[in-house]
């Protein structure tokens, strides 16, 4: 670490920078927080007897920096993490700070770009939401977080509860019991064990894809959560579900238990390794086959477009919110706390009875008499294996 040997105090305009001589060279700082010179010669001091190191390492451009710290952090992030973080560095944030330094961005910089990206048109040709404006501040401040580690900069530039735009989380539309009795209803025999799942677990559809034969535990009664399937450019990745949290078990309802255990018996299974649900031995592609028959099964239901896959999930936790207290209902969805806090006390919970907590939730979901529904299930590739 280098340190300054002598510096003053210049005044430009209303802002005031600070001249050093570093290693036999001059750099410039701006000086903030100061409202005179009498506190801009004050910081000076400090400069004088603290390590600078920052001047010189700063001096990076940050196109580079960004590159650079997006691949270290890779090992870290979880593959729809990175492949985000690098589409909001090479689609917002490095092509307006293009050409700066790192230790020459302030916060006065991060505002202005915030102001810019609000206006920013998305590919919808609406204006980029709060929402998506404040989670590229959150990637910038973690880059300029590990920069400061790194003593690059003397101070993180982005302030969150600052910067940030104010965004009230819309309330989700979610299925109730009778809109989700009409939609299995009218869901393709083919796809009424995936969605049947969906309604009964309250699983996200990319763990529901992941699902293997040998994640159901028949004797217990419930479900091991342990893995999701993310696609990207490279293809098909199998990865840890969403949070810590996310590793789990589910209950299996009677009801769900019954269909399985037929789907399974007509499927003629060849490994316990074999995916649930798959398509020639592939999971199903959850942006094309699942959302496309959930959108089919909508207009034959009768039902508002603005449900989505990921409604069922809000519909199962609304039901569990009402019968259940809410450490269970944490446990089976994969939540610390519904509220994104962890509770000591959640640790020393564990779910007993799980016979009878299943036999309870299938009461609840299944009340319209869907055990009543007769659905032959029909194998995607049962013309093939009648020829």
């Amino acid at each position: 670490m280098g340190k300054p040997t002598s510096g003053f105090v210049r005044k430009r305009g209303s802002k005031f920078y600070i001249y050093l001589k570093y290693a036999g060279q001059k750099q410039v700082a701006r000086v903030t927080g100061a409202r005179n010179v009498t506190e801009a010669r004050h910081i000076l001091t400090n400069y004088l007897i603290k390590d600078v190191d920052y001047l010189q390492r700063g001096n990076a451009r940050l196109e580079e920096y960004a590159t650079r710290w997006i691949e270290r952090r890779k090992i870290d992030l979880k593959p729809s993490t990175y492949d985000r973080y690098k589409l909001s560095l090479n689609k917002h944030i490095i092509p307006y700070f293009q050409g700066m330094k790192v230790n020459s961005i302030y916060a006065g910089d991060v505002l202005d770009f915030r102001n810019q990206l609000a206006k920013k048109k998305g590919p919808s040709g609406r204006p980029l939401s709060p929402k998506t404006v404040n989670n590229v501040l959150l990637i910038l401040s973690s880059l300029f977080s590990d920069a400061l580690d790194d003593c690059m900069t003397q101070d993180n530039p982005v302030k969150i509860r600052k910067h940030r735009l104010h965004y009230d989380y819309p309330e989700a539309d979610h299925f109730t019991v009778e809109e989700m009795k009409r939609f299995l209803e009218h869901v393709s025999a083919t796809y009424y064990p995936f969605f049947l799942l969906l309604w009964n677990t309250g699983l996200r559809v990319s763990e529901a894809v992941a699902l293997k034969w040998t994640d159901i535990d028949w004797g217990n009664d419930v479900i091991n959560i342990t893995r999701s399937i993310y696609r990207n450019k490279e293809g098909r990745v199998e990865v840890r579900p969403k949070s810590r949290a996310g590793k789990r078990f589910v209950l299996l309802t009677p009801q769900l238990s019954d269909v399985l255990g037929t789907y399974r018996s007509e499927k003629k299974i060849q490994s316990l390794d074999d995916y649930v649900f798959d398509r020639n031995g592939e999971p199903l592609n959850t942006d094309g086959i699942v959302r496309s028959e959930f959108r089919r099964t909508l207009r034959r239901a009768g039902l508002r477009t603005t449900l989505t896959p990921h409604s069922i999930r809000h519909g199962f936790v609304t039901v569990c919110r009402r019968n259940f207290a809410e450490w269970i209902v944490k446990r089976i969805t994969g939540h610390y706390s519904l509220n994104g806090t962890r509770d000591i006390t959640d640790v020393y919970t564990h779910l007993n009875d799980l016979g009878e907590y299943a036999v309870q939730l299938g009461r609840l979901l299944n009340e319209c008499s869907l055990v009543n529904i007769k659905k032959p299930i029909i194998m995607p590739y049962k013309a093939k294996l009648n020829n």
